[in-house]
């Protein structure tokens, strides 16, 4: 019905009660429930969402729901990523003061997100590409530091930026589109953020299936987060097309500029430590013959 907690083998572990009708006619997924209950004990929620919209609108809902979040300040927090000295002093890492920067941010920035302003002091927000970088900075020193509680976001956020939370949802079991479940291995990628070692000492991720499609019923759902994930594999395999751009960005960047430093970035490859050196250097060098016949004189 909606309501209950299935563990990986479909038992039932509790069910969800909503305060009353209305709150479920408005929050259907419960989210904003799951949200409370873990807020209400002092920790952090992360909400990944399928695209940009559906971000802001979930983030907006769940501050209907849950009101103003007590402020809840983490020990060894983070500061914004590449900022400068004075960049770092601004940030006080209380509500007030971050809510302060972001208008800052957001006085200079003809493209501002003014829906941020409106949920950070709530302690809510959102993260996505569409966001300016110092907008993205100040959200994630936000989580990481306490001013901000719940997180709604996109999986971009699972890749390089270390914002781990106490409990993990996915809002929707595909991304961006019906069409695009979620693989084993993006999902493990995300639920990992919940509970990360040394952090915290307990963590859950919770699916929200979608009984109506076959393809995300809870049997499904519940088969995706068993199921072991896909063999790692390298697309720097002659055949394929990556070693090309491989190597192209590695002398764009002047990672490779003469022969020694081609063979150190083929002995760094899962190419080289898969198949060997022998197969790395062959389709390196078939990648750079491919390079040297374009016409752009790019490589010469």
């Amino acid at each position: 019905d909606g309501r209950r907690i299935l563990d990986p083998y479909l038992n039932c572990v509790r069910v969800l009660q909503p305060p009353n009708d209305a709150w479920l006619q408005s929050d259907p997924y419960l989210v904003a429930l799951l949200a409370q209950e873990t807020t209400s004990a002092g920790h952090s929620v992360l909400v990944f969402c399928n695209s940009r919209s559906v971000c802001e609108s979930v983030a907006t809902n769940l501050a209907r729901h849950l009101g103003v979040i007590p402020e809840t300040p983490r020990e060894g927090h983070k500061r914004p990523r590449d900022g400068s000295e004075e960049d770092l002093a601004s940030v006080s890492g209380t509500r007030d003061r971050i809510v302060e920067d972001l208008r800052q941010i957001q006085s200079s920035n003809v493209g501002a997100h003014y829906t941020l302003e409106e949920l950070m002091p709530k302690g809510i927000a959102f993260h996505h590409a569409g966001l300016a970088e110092e907008e993205k900075h100040l959200v994630e020193h936000a989580f990481n530091c306490g001013a901000v509680s719940v997180l709604c976001c996109t999986p971009t956020l699972s890749l390089g930026v270390n914002l781990p939370a106490r409990r993990v949802i996915f809002y929707k079991p595909y991304i961006p589109t019906l069409s695009h479940p979620i693989e084993s291995c993006h999902y493990r990628q995300m639920a990992g953020r919940a509970g990360r070692a040394g952090i915290d000492d307990a963590g859950e991720s919770i699916l929200v299936a979608q009984p109506q499609i076959s393809q995300y019923s809870a049997s499904s759902l519940a088969k995706l987060i068993r199921d072991a994930p896909a063999p790692i594999t390298t697309c720097l395999a002659e055949g394929k097309r990556g070693m090309s751009r491989a190597m192209l960005e590695a002398i764009a960047t002047g990672s490779v500029s003469q022969v020694g430093d081609v063979k150190k970035f083929i002995m760094s490859t899962l190419l080289c430590a898969t198949d060997g050196f022998e197969a790395a250097a062959h389709a390196t060098r078939t990648a750079l013959q491919s390079l040297l016949q374009r016409q752009d004189g790019f490589i010469q």
